[in-house]
């Protein structure tokens, strides 16, 4: 019986061993973990450290995040001083830099170009209206912005990042405020130093990661999809109206949270994903209540969208070249802003 297990041991060891060569020699790519979830479910950024983020297709990318204390990503090169005013920053994984060096990304092009204000990118992958909302009434007064930017991706994909999320809810035409599910293993070992070392080093180990996530992904697919299968028999009206209901309310709850906080809100629609003129249009109620602080760069992205592929990673995130295109874009508006 002894021989037997030693035996089963053995050869469980050699073929870890035999798979840990394979993967290593043919750069597979490794991903630390750098999500938390606070009391109420909602996603955030560590609060120290770092975490190493790779991607392979054609090419192989490798690229290191370094965070701070307001969940936000520290970019290396930058000298952070607490007492500088502060520029709030939030978004998703677009405006937190998905796959790209610090340098490469345009809040650290625009921290540069603004060395007397600390840049405060709390940006998440993921992240949609409820997250912001979620973010600012929780942790704006402890940050005390002076301005705070919200960096829309595009205008649907932000509405469906926030109907996912259980943070905010409809009923009877009220917003409700909710709760995400808590990951007991995140909250437990999820961001322990120890997981992260073995979670970036141990590559059978982040294979089998990446099966647990794909199969999980794929199970809330299918919740997603029956729900869309659910909504697709009551009128197509019903459902624009309450996603123009859904809208209105969350951005008056963003909008009542900024002023709890004394910020000034500003919005930026980086509209990317759709070549649409405006989707705004779509929610007549929602641009009521933003217009008044939304720059607009469906006004301004037709070259993009001309040579869409050249400002893009192979997984679809912005490259280098479209955070280029995002921040000679924005940079104007901050000069003015800021500037007053």
């Amino acid at each position: 019986m002894k021989k037997n297990f030693f035996l089963l041991l053995l050869s469980i060891f050699f073929s870890i061993s035999l798979l840990e060569i394979y993967f290593r020699f043919n750069n597979f790519p490794v991903s630390g973990t750098w999500r938390i979830q606070d009391q109420n479910g909602l996603y955030l950024n560590k609060t120290k450290g770092s975490s190493k983020h790779e991607f392979k297709k054609n090419t192989f990318i490798q690229v290191n995040y370094n965070f701070s204390k307001f969940n936000n990503r520290k970019y290396e090169n930058i000298e952070y001083e607490i007492n500088k005013p502060k520029i709030l920053i939030l978004g998703d994984s677009f405006t937190f830099g998905w796959l790209l060096k610090d340098e490469d990304t345009y809040i650290y092009k625009l921290q540069k170009d603004f060395p007397n204000y600390y840049f405060v990118n709390v940006a998440s992958g993921g992240w949609g209206f409820s997250d912001y909302a979620s973010y600012l009434e929780n942790y704006c007064k402890s940050i005390s912005p002076l301005h705070t930017f919200i960096f829309i991706s595009n205008i649907t994909n932000d509405l469906d990042d926030s109907f996912y999320s259980k943070l905010y809810y409809l009923k009877d035409e009220n917003l409700l405020k909710g709760k995400n599910d808590i990951s007991s293993f995140k909250k437990h070992f999820g961001n322990t130093g120890l997981y992260q070392l073995i979670l970036e080093n141990f590559y059978t180990l982040q294979f089998l990661r990446n099966i647990f996530v794909l199969s999980n992904s794929k199970r809330k697919e299918n919740i997603i999809d029956n729900q869309k299968n659910i909504k697709s028999f009551n009128k197509i009206n019903q459902k624009e109206n309450e996603n123009s209901k859904f809208l209105s309310l969350i951005t008056k709850e963003i909008f009542a949270s900024t002023i709890k906080c004394k910020t000034n809100l500003n919005i930026i629609n980086l509209a990317w994903g759709s070549d649409k003129k405006n989707t705004f249009n779509y929610y007549p109620e929602v641009f009521e209540f933003i217009k008044n602080n939304l720059l607009d760069l469906y006004l301004l992205n037709e070259n993009l969208w001309k040579n869409k592929a050249n400002f893009e990673l192979e997984e679809g995130h912005p490259n280098a070249k479209g955070n280029q295109y995002f921040y000679e874009k924005v940079k104007p508006f901050f000069y003015v802003i800021l500037n007053k």
